[in-house]
């Protein structure tokens, strides 16, 4: 792979690996302005996602320290595109064993994606138990 340095000197890419490189070794444009203008598709653009990922875990050792079911657990969390789909991680059992990493990343994830009504939230039983489990391990 190119340095930074050299990608920033080099002339515009020719095949699609190389904007693919390109675009994992910029740390300043957004990924969607880097993917949308370099013209990658669907699965081009899940490589540079994956690499950026594995980089991002590299240099977080809370990461690289978790039990792997809790690492399982955490990348469900990030992927979760809804508040239901979180919740639905947080079953009793689930609750009780995840990590202080799992409970936050679960509570930003639904402050992130909760869009509706807060009596929703209130009267959720599992939002409920994450609340308490967080408000305890914290």
């Amino acid at each position: 792979l190119k340095t930074a340095l050299e990608v920033r000197n080099s002339p515009l890419p020719e095949t699609k690996m190389d904007r693919m490189s390109e675009i994992t070794l910029r740390g300043s444009e957004t990924e969607d302005s880097a993917v949308m203008s370099n013209g990658l598709s669907v699965a081009e653009r899940r490589v540079v996602q994956a690499q950026r990922r594995a980089e991002v875990m590299m240099e977080n050792t809370e990461l690289l320290e978790m039990q792997p079911d809790r690492l399982g657990l955490q990348q469900d969390l990030l992927s979760a595109s809804s508040v239901g789909r979180i919740l639905a991680l947080c079953s009793s059992e689930e609750l009780q064993q995840m990590d202080v990493v799992n409970l936050v990343t679960a509570c930003q994830r639904i402050a992130k994606l909760h869009h509706g009504s807060n009596a929703f939230l209130k009267e959720n039983p599992r939002f409920e138990w994450l609340m308490e489990q967080t408000g305890k391990k914290l």
